[in-house]
């Protein structure tokens, strides 16, 4: 088993928030690529794993034309991205580096989508959207922000730790996807998303060479999707109870005492964090399912066994209430 597979997987929200912009025989097509049936985005407990979200998004910019998929007025072209990690090689800095990437953007949507403020020794970069609907997509609120924050700390060489992560509050729902991304429990609060790190890290400077870019752009979305490295109670549980035998077979008791914390303890932080173990071994069942199912060869009544279920119809039954599917929808051609 890799340690992909047990990752968390992508929600179809953020599918059907592409979709909407997009024509549907783009959209089904996409989604063929990713071998994921067009019946789940109608359903919305639905979720991708990495590489399937990676295929989608790759095959969707192929068929557009568009890196943005017309989030923008203008198609922002394949290779753009790449075009742009080149030119900030030759940054000074990190303010420089996402003052240059807003200009850059600027040629195919003339809106500042990005300021960066800093004051009492905290630099917070901030999104301003254009248009309603680009503030209603979680996918493009975690994109911009995601890819801008990334980018910055690939060329500088090391991680720029967030202190704070601001979202509005009907993003609430996807509170687990933006601590998982950006490695720290979100705030949900009044104004425009905004990430917080600590003012010196503005200077940093640039590191990576224009030769070094195109390695990166070419692995960067599925990077972009792994989760930074800032170990959580949540992502510890999740490898704890991945690393059981058979998978997830683990009581809560036994869990707490391999995370160094009695039963009662652990039950009370992952209150705190608005979850609960059992919840947490669900969805590792299911994003490992998910993740199986899309990127292995195995039968379904292999993945039951894996998961710890005695027959296949039993794991199809928890398969459904997890997503609102059948595990077919994410096997839609031979392998």
């Amino acid at each position: 088993m890799t340690d992909d597979l047990v990752r968390p997987t992508i929600p179809i929200g953020y599918v059907v928030e592409i979709a909407s912009r997009c024509p549907s025989r783009a959209i089904a097509r996409a989604l063929a690529a990713c071998s994921v049936a067009p019946r789940t985005l109608r359903a919305p407990r639905f979720r991708l794993s990495i590489a399937q979200f990676v295929r989608f998004h790759t095959a969707l910019s192929r068929e557009l034309d568009d890196e943005m998929f017309g989030y923008f007025p203008r198609p922002v072209p394949r290779g753009a991205y790449a075009t742009l990690v080149r030119m900030l090689t030759g940054s000074a800095d990190v303010r420089a580096m996402l003052e240059s990437a807003n200009r850059f953007y600027r040629l195919f949507d003339r809106h500042d989508y990005l300021q960066l403020e800093i004051a009492r020794g905290r630099a917070t970069l901030m999104l301003h959207a254009r248009q309603a609907w680009q503030e209603r997509s979680i996918f493009f609120v975690h994109s911009m922000l995601l890819a801008s924050w990334r980018t910055a700390a690939w060329l500088v060489g090391q991680a720029i730790p967030l202190e704070e992560v601001v979202l509005p509050s009907r993003f609430r729902r996807l509170g687990g996807e933006t601590r998982y991304l950006f490695g720290r429990e979100p705030t949900f609060a009044p104004g425009p998303p905004r990430l917080a790190f600590r003012a010196e890290l503005t200077s940093l400077p640039i590191l990576r060479r224009p030769d070094e870019a195109d390695g990166y752009v070419k692995t960067s979305l599925r990077d972009l999707l792994l989760a930074p490295p800032r170990p959580s109670l949540h992502d510890a549980l999740r490898a704890v109870l991945a690393a059981a035998t058979p998978f997830a077979d683990l009581g809560v008791g036994e869990a707490a005492r391999r995370l160094g914390r009695s039963r009662a303890t652990l039950a009370r932080q992952l209150a705190a964090l608005g979850t609960s173990f059992q919840q947490i071994k669900d969805e590792l069942r299911r994003d490992h399912a998910i993740a199986l199912l899309a990127d292995s060869t195995l039968g379904l009544p292999e993945i039951a066994e894996r998961l710890g279920y005695s027959a296949a119809s039993a794991f199809q039954r928890a398969f459904r209430d997890w997503t609102g599917v059948a595990p077919g929808a994410l096997r839609t051609r031979s392998r």
